[in-house]
C-alpha cells in the first residue's frame, strides 16, 4: 500500500505505507491437528491525514505459475469486530508425540471428555465470549467456557452421570458475546480429523469442516475415575494473585498408582504446578500469576490425568461366550436324555422283534404238526404271528434309526461345545486384565484475570491558579485479597509547571490526597493529567492509570 500526496508544485509524492504478505500467526497454525492457516493477508489502515492511497496485489511467485484460474479478491471496508468459532473433538495424548489419531467425542458413564474451541477474532474484537453446548442428552452436563481478551482457545468439558442412558447424536456449540451495544450469538462450525498419521513430520494429518458435532454415551462401561477441580464457579482474580483450588476424585476402576495431573490449555506463563493425586486423598492445585507477560482476559483449561489401569477390555464378550457355553451344555444334556430314551426304545423293540421271530417259529412248528382239522386254525395263527413279526421288525428299524439320529445329534452338539469352549478360551485370553495407559479429563478451570487487584478512582479538583495549590482526592477498592500499600504518582505529560509529591495509601487504607502545586509559570488551560496507581502484588509490580482533568487559571495581576 502506498500513500500518494502532492507537494506545493503539484507533483505526486509517493511513500510506502505497508507491505503485507502472510498473516502474522500463520506459522503458529501450520502443522496443528486442525490447521486453520491461510496465505490470505489482511491489514488495518488508520488514515491519520487526508491523502490518496493505492493498493497493488500481486503473486510473489510472479509468472512462474501464471494461470487464468488464479483469481484475486480485494475487499476494502470499514472494520466490523466479530468472531467465529470452531469446535473439534480432541484425541487424548499418545506415547508418540508425532502421532495423530482420529477421534470422536465418547463418554463412559461417570466420565468426561472435551471438545476444543477455537475463536477466530475478527477486526480487533477482544471481548469476552461465553461458549455453551446445546442439545445434550439426559445425564450429560457441560460447563460453559469463557474466552476473553485476546484468548483464542479454550475447551468444553462434557461429564456423564453414572446412571445415564446410552445415547448418540449431534449437539450444537454456540458462542455469545457483546459487540458494541449488541448481544450476538454465533454457532460454532464443527471440525473433524479425517486422516491421521503415525508421524506428522513425514505425513501431514488432514482435517476438514464437518456437518455435525456428534457425541456418544456408552452405558456398558463406567469410567475408572473422575477428577474434579474447584466448585465449578468462575475464579475472579488478577495478575500477581495466588490461585489455590481443591482437587478431588472418584476412583472406581482398578487404578495402579497415583494419578499424575498436568494442565492443558493454559498459557505457559501461568506456571501451573503438576500434581499427583493418591487414592482416597484430596489434592490442591496451586499457581501464582506473577509473570508480567500474562495477559488480562478469560481463560478455560483443564487438567489431564495419566495413570495405569488394570483393564479387562471386553467382559461382555466373555459373558456372551459363557452364556453360549451354558446353552450348549443344556442342549447336550437334553439330547443325551433323548438319546438314552431312544437307546432304551431300541432295546425294547429289538427284544420284541426277537420274541416275535421266536413266536413265528413256534407257529410254523405247530402248523407242521397240526392235524387236518387243526390246520386252518394253525395257519391263521401263523399268519398273525408273521404280521406281528413284521410290525416288530419295522418298529425295531425305526427305533434303530431314531437311536442313530439321537446319537448323531449328541456328537454334533459335543463338537459344537468344543468350538464354543475354544472360542471362550480365546476370548478370555484376549480380554485378560492388562495394564493400559489411562488418560483422564478433569472438570474445567475458568479464570477471569484482571490487570491489577485494585479499582482506583479520583475526584477532579476545582480550578487552581498559577502560584497556588489544590488537592486531588483518590481512593482504591481492594480486590482479590490484596491489602498492601498503594503508591500514587501524578504524571503531567505536555504540561509544565504542575507537580505533586507522590503519596502512599497505607496497608488496609482506601483513601488519600495529593497536594498539587501550580507554579507561577504553569501552563494555563484545561489539561488531562494522569494518576498512576502502583502496587506490588506477590512481588509483581502492577500499574493502573486514571486520567483526571486539571484546570489551571492565570494568576491575578497585582
Amino acid at each position: 500500500m502506498q500513500k500518494v500526496k502532492k507537494n506545493e508544485k503539484g507533483e505526486e509524492q509517493i511513500s510506502d505505507v505497508a507491505q503485507v504478505d502472510d498473516p502474522g500467526d500463520r506459522n503458529n497454525r501450520i502443522g496443528t491437528d486442525f490447521d486453520t492457516s491461510t496465505d490470505d493477508p489482511s491489514w488495518k489502515l488508520e488514515a491519520n491525514e487526508d491523502a490518496t492511497y493505492r493498493i497493488q496485489v500481486r503473486d510473489n511467485f510472479g509468472s512462474s505459475r501464471a494461470d487464468p484460474r488464479y483469481a484475486y479478491r480485494l475487499i476494502v471496508r470499514r472494520t466490523r469486530p466479530d468472531f467465529r468459532l470452531i469446535a473439534t473433538p480432541e484425541p487424548g495424548p499418545t506415547t508418540n508425540n508425532n502421532q495423530v489419531l482420529q477421534y470422536a467425542s465418547v463418554l463412559r458413564r461417570g466420565g468426561s471428555t472435551y471438545v476444543e474451541i477455537r475463536a477466530e477474532r475478527l477486526d480487533g474484537f477482544d471481548g469476552e465470549i461465553e461458549v455453551t453446548a446445546e442439545g445434550l442428552p439426559p445425564g450429560v452436563t457441560c460447563t460453559s467456557a469463557i474466552l476473553g481478551g485476546n484468548v483464542k482457545e479454550g475447551c468444553l468439558v462434557f461429564t456423564a452421570d453414572e446412571n445415564g442412558p446410552a445415547w448418540n447424536g449431534p449437539i450444537t456449540v454456540v458462542g455469545k458475546a457483546k459487540i458494541g451495544e449488541s448481544e450476538v450469538v454465533r454457532s460454532a462450525r464443527p471440525g473433524s480429523l479425517v486422516w491421521g498419521t503415525n508421524n506428522r513430520q513425514q505425513e501431514t494429518p488432514i482435517a476438514r469442516m464437518a456437518r455435525d458435532l456428534v457425541l456418544s454415551v456408552i452405558e456398558t462401561e463406567t469410567a475408572p475415575a473422575l477428577v474434579k477441580v474447584g466448585d465449578g464457579q468462575i475464579i475472579e482474580t488478577s495478575k500477581g494473585a495466588k490461585v489455590e483450588l481443591p482437587v478431588t476424585s472418584d476412583w472406581r476402576g482398578e487404578i495402579k498408582g497415583d494419578i499424575a495431573l498436568a494442565q492443558v490449555g493454559a498459557p505457559n506463563e501461568f506456571q501451573v504446578k503438576n500434581l499427583n493425586l493418591k487414592k482416597g486423598q484430596d489434592g490442591k492445585l496451586e499457581f501464582t500469576l506473577n509473570n508480567n507477560n500474562i495477559q488480562p482476559g478469560a481463560y478455560t483449561f483443564y487438567l489431564r490425568g495419566t495413570t495405569k489401569l488394570a483393564y479387562d477390555r471386553n467382559q461382555d464378550a466373555v459373558k456372551d461366550h459363557q452364556e453360549r457355553q451354558k446353552e450348549i451344555d443344556a442342549i447336550i444334556k437334553e439330547l443325551q436324555e433323548k438319546a438314552k430314551q431312544a437307546a432304551d426304545a431300541k432295546t425294547k423293540t429289538t427284544q420284541a422283534a426277537q420274541e416275535a421271530a421266536q413266536a413265528v417259529k413256534q407257529k410254523e412248528q405247530a402248523v407242521a404238526a397240526a392235524k387236518p382239522e387243526e390246520a386252518e386254525k394253525a395257519n391263521q395263527e401263523l399268519a398273525a404271528a408273521r404280521e406281528q413279526l413284521k410290525a416288530a421288525e419295522e418298529a425295531k428299524a425305526q427305533s434303530e434309526a431314531e437311536d442313530k439320529a439321537a446319537q448323531d445329534l449328541v456328537k454334533q452338539a459335543q463338537e459344537r461345545k468344543k468350538q464354543i469352549d475354544a472360542q471362550l478360551k480365546q476370548v478370555q485370553q484376549a480380554n485378560q486384565k492388562k495394564d493400559i495407559n489411562l488418560f483422564l479429563v478433569s472438570t474445567p478451570i475458568r479464570l477471569r484475570i484482571a490487570s491489577d487487584p485494585i479499582e482506583p478512582s479520583a475526584q477532579a479538583p476545582a480550578a487552581v491558579k498559577q502560584g497556588e495549590k489544590t488537592e486531588i482526592s483518590v481512593s482504591v477498592n481492594r480486590l482479590y485479597g490484596f491489602d498492601d500499600q498503594v503508591e500514587v504518582t501524578l504524571e503531567t505529560p505536555g504540561v509544565s509547571g504542575v507537580s505533586a509529591p507522590k503519596i502512599n495509601i497505607a496497608k488496609g487504607q482506601s483513601d488519600g490526597k495529593l497536594e498539587v502545586t501550580a507554579a507561577g509559570n504553569a501552563s494555563v488551560g484545561e489539561h488531562t493529567v494522569n494518576l498512576r496507581f502502583r502496587v506490588r502484588f506477590n512481588n509483581v509490580q502492577l500499574d493502573e492509570v486514571v486520567p483526571v482533568t486539571l484546570k489551571v487559571e492565570m494568576a491575578e495581576k497585582k
